[in-house]
């Protein structure tokens, strides 16, 4: 099927003449799901959207497959797929394509996955594959849940990978599976969701080489030698690197990994400390001009729930800017011990909250936040005076946040600005929709589907912003699936 702008002019919110004109086409069709992210799945030379197998939002628990889809023939290239793969897992997901090499990477669950294991926010990680060597995983983060705890590895899941714009650092989504297990133990202490960064130049090798088999569980035993109930030791060969062995929960990692938010269980009404960290974007492609004038290298925009002086929890927005040498003071951190204690956020991040809305930022629906490529400009979600769900910007130096757009109706998904940094574009009132930044012209570019077909999730942009890719759910027999479209400008 093909829609041109053209044919849907009424249904632009602006009287202006039009200036998008795109065709629709469908690139899958095949009775299985074809998940994309909610950002970076086109390859760097735009040839190729990588997808995962899904077919709902939370089906990562049972997929098992990660390909891609030439976007010129159709072709699908299968890049992994898991090895027992279960309805408890292992499950992968949510794949990205490096913006710099024929890279990809994604949510892995733990290999030893099942009933008393299954995939969950505390038991993921981050996996590689690169186009020319598919179905050869690479452990991007290193995990080690067996104290003393190795620095650069993580203690529970990884999730929601994006590259930075130069592909060498990869923020993520965290969950420390200790943390988990403490709290269920009867400790002061709770898992709360924040954010870390992967970066570069140490690669982390898990010094312990004792891990939890298949049969043996740490929720349900202790050894007799450690009172500790989080502490369960069980031999296997020394020389067996973690990642080889289907029956560990370990494993080294490409890249040195540590988190860059602090959370705390009970932030102090009225004051800028925050519960959880989620929902992050880098900001820029090489970072932003501080209020100062100085160039900072790399930062992270992240949404925080913090409490109101009333106690109600309320979502803004804060900002971490990185040092360059962070790695060099995280890796000469001394190794934590304590699996009751948060991992720590290395010396000279800082934190700082750079939104105080009205309402606060919207929860629903679910959206990352973004940053234009210069890094000027923030972008979230948020309900304006009726309640309409709409786009704001804001500096990541703080100030007044200002609407993006104006709709009668409500913003359905993830949005993304494009590579040119002119234009955003999202879903809505079961269409697809592009607004310019200067003026905020905003056109529908597509037909206005049925409940059913309706566009799913986030509009991503190609690297050269000529194309969109997007799911819709078209029916097949009985039964509906994710199916990948590509808008094309004509």
């Amino acid at each position: 099927m093909l829609f041109a702008c053209s044919a849907y002019l009424s249904a632009c919110t602006s009287p202006n003449p039009p200036k998008m004109a795109y065709q629709e086409f469908q690139l899958t069709n095949d009775p299985a799901g074809h998940c994309i992210n909610s950002t970076q799945c086109w390859s760097p030379d735009d040839q190729w959207i990588v997808f995962d197998s899904r077919n709902t939002d939370a089906g990562i628990i049972s997929a098992g497959t990660i390909a891609a889809v030439k976007v010129s023939d159709k072709e699908i290239k299968t890049l992994y797929n898991t090895r027992g793969q279960t309805n408890f897992g292992p499950g992968v997901g949510a794949v990205t394509w490096s913006p710099v090499a024929n890279r990809v990477l994604f949510i892995h669950g733990i290999r030893n996955a099942g009933r008393d294991r299954p995939y969950g926010a505390t038991r993921r990680t981050g996996v590689a594959i690169d186009m020319d060597r598919p179905c050869q995983p690479i452990w991007m983060d290193a995990r080690d849940i067996d104290p003393p705890f190795t620095p650069g590895a993580l203690r529970g899941g990884t999730h929601a990978h994006t590259w930075s714009g130069d592909g060498q650092w990869i923020s993520f989504t965290y969950n420390d599976y200790l943390l988990e297990q403490a709290e269920k133990a009867g400790h002061d202490v709770k898992d709360l969701r924040t954010v870390g960064v992967m970066a570069p130049g140490k690669k982390v090798i898990v010094r312990n080489t004792n891990h939890f088999s298949k049969k043996d569980s740490p929720e349900k035993k202790v050894s007799p030698e450690n009172k500790n109930p989080l502490e369960n030791k069980n031999s296997l060969d020394d020389k067996t690197p973690p990642e080889n062995n289907d029956s560990l929960e370990d494993n080294n990692g490409e890249l040195f990994a540590f988190p860059i938010a602090r959370v705390t269980e009970n932030p102090a009404p009225g004051t800028d400390a925050i519960e959880k960290a989620f929902d992050e974007c880098w900001i820029g492609r090489n970072g932003y001009h501080k209020a100062d004038g100085a160039w900072q290298h790399r930062a992270i925009a992240f949404q925080g729930n913090l409490r109101e002086k009333d106690g109600t929890r309320k979502t803004e927005i804060f900002v971490a800017d990185i040092p360059d040498t962070v790695v060099t003071t995280a890796a000469a951190m001394p190794a934590q011990t304590d699996p009751t204690r948060r991992l720590p956020v290395p010396p000279g991040i800082t934190q700082r909250r750079i939104s105080f809305t009205e309402k606060g930022v919207s929860p629903v629906p679910r959206h990352w936040l973004r940053s234009t490529p210069d890094g000027a400009l923030i972008g979230f979600l948020a309900a304006d005076q009726q309640d309409t769900i709409q786009l704001f910007g804001i500096s990541p130096n703080g100030g007044a946040a200002r609407a993006l757009t104006h709709n009668a109706f409500s913003i359905t998904g993830p949005f993304n600005f494009s590579p040119d940094g002119k234009f955003v574009a999202y879903a809505g009132d079961n269409s697809i929709w592009i607004t310019e930044l200067a003026g905020g012209h905003t056109e529908r570019v597509t037909a206005r589907f049925g409940d059913e077909e309706r566009p799913d999730g986030a509009v991503v942009w190609s690297n050269d912003g000529s194309m969109l890719c997007y799911n819709r759910r078209i029916r097949t027999g009985k039964e509906g699936f994710w199916q990948i479209f590509v808008l094309k400008r004509k």
